[in-house]
């Protein structure tokens, strides 16, 4: 039973992310952490890495290299923050800050301004994401709100690229401060069939989103995966964690 709903719910995160550009760990985490704490950052990034890869190249047409390169530049020094807050800070304050972060980020879209895509915005943005993905993997929402003004297919496109690349260096990252091993390359791999599924059914979504719907869909579901890191933060803060 475990099995089944940790499936159901990377393949509904995989659809939604095909079709978006973002958004597994926004839907999946929450319940994989419910199942089964060991199963998130490590295991659920592991069988991301397929997802973005595949993303990659379905959108390789539109991948914006300049993009990816300043974000990933970014991302280097979030990814060693933090690993370093892994080891020394609380989980829940921790992810109470990073959540109204996120919400707060997603005000300036809903009021009419617009972000972009300009270097100190995607250098920003990677660092941000880069220390969200390793402490609550939940780096999507910050790239995606400087890209919530482009088209479909360059979301998707740059940011799979851009999520491809940094889990290849946030895995072995995890390892060494002990988060990632054998067990969470087992469970990741188990988690992979559903991520492969709702890939092959995001195809079904992308012309939907395409229509105009870019900016809205980041926005709901940046703002979406801001609550959910409050309300995880506030049980944990209130079980002593």
């Amino acid at each position: 039973m475990e099995w089944i709903i940790a499936t159901s719910a990377v393949t509904l995160g995989a659809a939604l992310q095909g079709a978006l550009g973002f958004g597994a760990a926004v839907v999946a985490i929450p319940i994989l952490a419910l199942l089964n704490p060991a199963l998130v950052p490590g295991p659920m990034m592991l069988a991301a890495f397929f997802l973005t890869a595949l993303t990659w190249h379905r959108e390789r047409h539109a991948v914006v290299f300049a993009d990816v390169q300043w974000a990933f530049l970014g991302r280097l020094g979030g990814i060693g923050i933090g690993a370093w807050t892994l080891t020394m800070l609380s989980g829940g304050w921790m992810e109470l800050t990073l959540g109204v972060i996120v919400i707060v980020a997603t005000l300036p879209g809903i009021r009419g301004i617009h972000l972009h895509p300009t270097t100190p915005n995607l250098i920003w943005a990677g660092a941000v994401s880069g220390f969200m993905g390793t402490t609550a993997s939940l780096g999507g929402p910050a790239m995606a709100l400087v890209y919530q003004n482009v088209s479909g297919p360059r979301l998707r496109g740059s940011l799979a690229a851009y999520f491809t690349l940094g889990i290849l260096i946030t895995l072995p990252v995890l390892w060494g401060v002990d988060r990632f091993g054998p067990g969470e390359i087992r469970a990741g791999l188990i988690l992979t069939p559903g991520i492969i599924v709702g890939f092959i059914l995001s195809k079904r979504f992308t012309p939907y989103v395409d229509r105009g719907r870019t900016k809205p869909a980041v926005l709901l579901l940046s703002g979406t995966a801001g609550l959910l890191l409050v309300l995880r933060a506030i049980l944990h803060i209130s079980a002593g964690g």
